[in-house]
């Protein structure tokens, strides 16, 4: 009798490996989310924080003659008057009261001069055929007799709404003044070499970033987690159910890196977006990086993860033996077999 429990049981063991499953549950959407907001979160920080103290100053370091074109653009402003230069080579605006007067030398003095190299885009065109040219300055000024600058005033216009107008408007001619100034080819020459450095720092200070918070925590731990996902009991497995391979966890990394923040940026967050939507409707929540790297995103806690199916089975085995001999050595003790195989379900369960 005990013989044939065995081998009824052991003979239904093997007609199942067949059709064996692993034990995993796929992981609830909230539970995504959030952790994948947890690991955005830390990646932003990671970047404000290595960018401005570490990867900056070194990419500048190591940039031929940033110093002399970041000078040059200081001198730019300076020699224009459009803004001044502090000690420590930092710019400070100009108080707006000398909005007006600041932008009448740059067109009529530094403009007009007409010398080589200077950061003007006018063509020599003095202050009041710049001015002229604005419609949107149409019949909010005059000049006098002297040729001053004034704002005018209609008749039924309080001093406020005067004093409101004549501080939009004087702000808007000495942005219209930076504005030629930037536009320069003079001053595009070397603020192109200041804007590529600052980009390639950014680059650089994302990818590291993106390192260390998505690829180097699934790379050292057991279950292939970021940290948002330890946090929140999630785990990587592949298509099948099982561990994924170091391989897969770097595949997955480039297409995140890719799909999500390099397209992300050059198509306004579309592919982001899209890989979003998969992971609503897809049956697996797959989104498009899960997709390349064939694999899923399961809850850790109601899931047991295996090495392939051979380790699977072989733990099956194991489990079934010792139930097996549990059982052999109850029946001989005299105890219900029957209770005993219903707790053990129980168990399982």
């Amino acid at each position: 009798m005990e013989y044939a429990i065995n081998e009824n049981s052991n003979k239904k063991i093997e007609d199942d490996f067949d059709n064996i499953v692993p034990p995993v549950q796929r992981a609830s959407l909230s539970k995504r989310i959030i952790a994948g907001i947890l690991d955005f979160f830390i990646f932003v920080f990671l970047m404000f924080l290595i960018q401005p103290f570490a990867i900056n100053p070194a990419v500048k370091h190591f940039a031929k003659d940033y110093s002399v074109h970041e000078n040059q653009i200081l001198t730019y402003y300076k020699e224009s008057g459009l803004a001044n230069v502090t000690d420590d080579n930092k710019l400070q605006a100009v108080d707006k009261e000398k909005y007006i007067e600041v932008s009448q030398k740059y067109f009529n003095e530094y403009c007009a001069s007409g010398d080589e190299g200077k950061a003007c885009s006018s063509n020599k065109k003095t202050f009041k055929e710049i001015l002229a040219e604005n419609e949107d300055f149409k019949d909010k000024y005059e000049f006098d007799e002297e040729g001053n600058f004034q704002v005018t005033k209609s008749e039924n216009e309080t001093d406020d709404e005067y004093n409101t107008k004549k501080e939009s408007l004087e702000y808007s001619i000495y942005i219209k003044s930076v504005t030629y100034l930037t536009n320069s080819i003079a001053f595009k020459e070397h603020y192109s070499y200041i804007n590529t450095v600052s980009t390639i720092s950014i680059c650089i200070s994302m990818a590291i970033s993106l390192i260390i918070c998505y690829l180097l925590p699934p790379l050292i731990s057991k279950k292939s987690q970021t940290i948002g996902q330890m946090i929140f009991g999630l785990s990587i497995v592949n298509k099948d159910g099982y561990k994924v391979k170091k391989w897969q966890v770097l595949v997955r990394f480039i297409a995140f890196a890719i799909l999500n923040f390099v397209l992300g940026i050059l198509f306004l967050m579309i592919v982001p977006l899209i890989s979003l939507v998969m992971m609503f409707f897809t049956k697996n929540n797959t989104t498009l990086h899960d997709l390349c790297s064939q694999t899923i995103v399961i809850d850790d806690k109601l899931s047991t993860i295996y090495d392939n199916k051979d380790a699977q089975i072989k733990a099956t085995k194991k489990e079934s033996e010792n139930e097996s001999n549990f059982i052999e050595n109850a029946a001989n003790n005299g105890d219900n077999i029957t209770d005993i195989k219903e707790d053990n379900e129980n168990e399982r369960k």
